[in-house]
């Protein structure tokens, strides 16, 4: 019985094995009841790593179902080094999504250069069509230049509510410039109806990232009274912001309000 549990034993067969030791153990052989205990700890410990490696993999699939691909491949990573069967399927296909987001980032970048040499070049028909491309895979610099277009007319004909649905997309990326322009937009109210509130809401939200022509309209507004309740402070604040970013209209409403 001992030897027979010994060779399951050296082949890391552990549940055989120990059943051989305990019978040997039960006709008293003197060296069975270490090999039972020194099983008990392999087996405890193989329990361990089992639960470890799933638990490793349930992190990595939660990552992976939420699109954070790098945080999902440091654990399918763990658990495949503790030998979970599925771990290298999801880490080819993370490879594989990297992969196409590298080529989509460097064809989003060739799109958004050749629009901005084709408007450099005043050629905004064709501009607006590459930045369109660019735009449509999320480059927040691209959706800012396609309102622009809209915004301006320029080859094409002016559509404020074209322009402010690519500026909004680019400001709720935090793109300062597109917050601004959303602002404005709402702002002067001329094919979209004016909101001041909404306005007031994205000139902060570029004036906080140190934009200038934001800065100066908030100080208009809160000096005003447009979008919130009139405050002198907060539109000296505002004013004393653009000035120092080089803003000639806050400059001078500074001079006027202070004397």
């Amino acid at each position: 019985f001992f030897d027979k549990g010994l060779a399951y034993y050296d082949s890391k067969d552990f549940q055989e094995a120990l059943e051989w030791f305990q019978r040997a153990d039960e006709k008293g052989h003197p060296g069975a009841q270490q090999y039972i205990a020194l099983i008990n700890d392999a087996l405890q410990e193989k329990r361990k790593e089992k639960r470890e490696k799933q638990s490793f993999f349930d992190k990595g699939l939660a990552y992976y179902d939420s699109k954070d691909f790098q945080e999902a491949l440091k654990w399918f990573q763990r658990a495949d080094e503790r030998g979970h069967p599925e771990a290298q399927r999801y880490i080819a296909l993370i490879s594989d999504a990297e992969k196409a987001k590298e080529r989509q980032e460097r064809e989003t970048v060739d799109f958004f250069q050749k629009g901005l040499e084709y408007y450099n070049n005043e050629s905004y028909q064709e501009a607006l069509g590459f930045f369109l491309k660019a735009a449509e895979q999320g480059d927040a610099n691209a959706q800012n230049y396609v309102g622009l277009i809209y915004d301006a007319g320029k080859g094409v004909k002016k559509d404020e509510l074209k322009a402010v649905k690519w500026f909004q997309k680019a400001a709720e990326q935090g793109y300062k410039s597109a917050q601004y322009n959303t602002g404005l937009q709402y702002y002067e109210g001329n094919e979209i109806r004016k909101d001041y509130q909404e306005a007031l809401k994205w000139f902060r939200k570029a004036a906080e990232q140190g934009h200038p022509n934001a800065q100066n309209f908030l100080g208009i507004m809160y000096e005003n009274g447009f979008g919130a309740k009139a405050d002198a402070d907060e539109a000296l604040k505002w004013y004393r912001e653009s000035s120092r970013n080089g803003n000639s209209e806050a400059q001078r409403a500074l001079k006027r309000l202070q004397g």
